[in-house]
């Protein structure tokens, strides 16, 4: 099930943590709420920085602790930049939506992505959804979802080409939800391989919703 609204106001606001100086990892999970908040991720980035720099001018003495914090603060700012570009990724794909703009929404999509629904038979292929959503689009129509709490990671592997995320949105039709999935970066830079997108149930009325489901008729899968 696909809401179909207009116009989309981001909220993505970027909070670091995870950052151990002299530790064995460096772990960096980000929370975007809001992208205007531009000098709150510039102060949070420097005060991890601003020890390392500090080691590095005051190392002379002791080339190996100077190279340390410069790989450190190399990492730092590497770290960054990757989550910095996931986040626009996604950001880009929530306007695209809004904005009914097909190009540029199904660009983002590898080609062989899948965009799973709100419905148990919702598991769009990159083909099926553009079918399915052109034709709306060239109508105009799109569909807004507002992103807030992000969080973000790129795996520990070799190549840190792959990203996982989630996302609460919020939408005029159908209140909170959840968005998740994966990137992968590509020549072509960052691309969404998988977006699920669902509802959010709170455990209270739990019950009530499964019975509701359990009654309803199961749609065709796409």
């Amino acid at each position: 099930m696909v809401p179909r609204e207009s116009m989309i106001r981001h909220s993505t606001l970027v909070e670091r943590r995870g950052a151990q100086f002299g530790g064995s990892e460096l772990a960096v999970r980000d929370k975007c709420r809001s992208t205007g908040d531009n000098d709150r991720v510039v102060e949070m980035i420097m005060k991890r920085l601003i020890p390392l720099l500090f080691v590095l001018a005051t190392a002379g003495a002791h080339p190996a602790l100077a190279q340390s914090a410069q790989v450190q603060a190399a990492q730092v700012q590497s770290e960054a930049d990757e989550t910095t570009d996931v986040a626009a990724v996604l950001d880009s794909f929530h306007q695209a939506a809004s904005d009914a703009d097909g190009d540029e929404y199904f660009g983002l999509l590898t080609p062989t992505a899948r965009f799973i629904g709100t419905d148990a038979g919702e598991r769009w292929s990159v083909e099926d959804f553009r079918a399915y959503a052109m034709p709306y689009f060239s109508q105009g129509k799109g569909w807004t979802y507002h992103p807030r709490d992000r969080v973000i990671s790129i795996l520990p592997i070799e190549c840190r080409c792959v990203a996982s995320f989630d996302e609460l949105l919020d939408n005029a039709s159908y209140g909170e939800t959840r968005g998740s999935g994966v990137l992968i970066r590509s020549a072509e830079g960052w691309k969404i391989d998988q977006y699920v997108l669902s509802f959010a149930v709170p455990n209270g009325v739990a019950k009530d919703v499964v019975n509701l489901i359990k009654a309803a008729p199961v749609e065709e899968a796409h």
